[in-house]
């Protein structure tokens, strides 16, 4: 993904994907405490920035489970957003390794 948006510089990806790994962990820190809170506009608001900055690097899984619990914030949806909202540190964990996969040695 990150080819296609910005070219093959490796600097580039670099700095995006340690942007997104710098700040992400408290996105998704204040996401959980949102929703251990039951603060559903809290819960929308971090869905939000989660899935606009991770669907930014191309993390389609991650940014999907977000926006469909960003949509189910917005109907108080708590069935959905109690299904997913456990994924949404699962995923992230999972992307982490894959970039320290995908960008090492770089």
């Amino acid at each position: 993904f990150l080819v296609r948006s910005l070219g093959d510089n490796k600097e580039k990806h670099l700095f995006i994907i340690n942007s997104y790994l710098k700040n992400t962990p408290n996105i998704v820190k204040d996401f959980n405490q949102a929703y251990q809170d039951r603060d559903i506009k809290l819960i929308r608001f971090f869905s939000h920035k989660l899935k606009s900055s991770t669907r930014s690097i191309g993390a389609i899984a991650l940014a999907d489970v977000s926006e469909t619990i960003e949509q189910a914030a917005d109907e108080a949806n708590w069935t959905i957003i109690n299904q997913l909202s456990p994924q949404v540190s699962i995923l992230f964990d999972q992307l982490k390794l894959a970039l320290a996969n995908d960008y090492k040695g770089l």
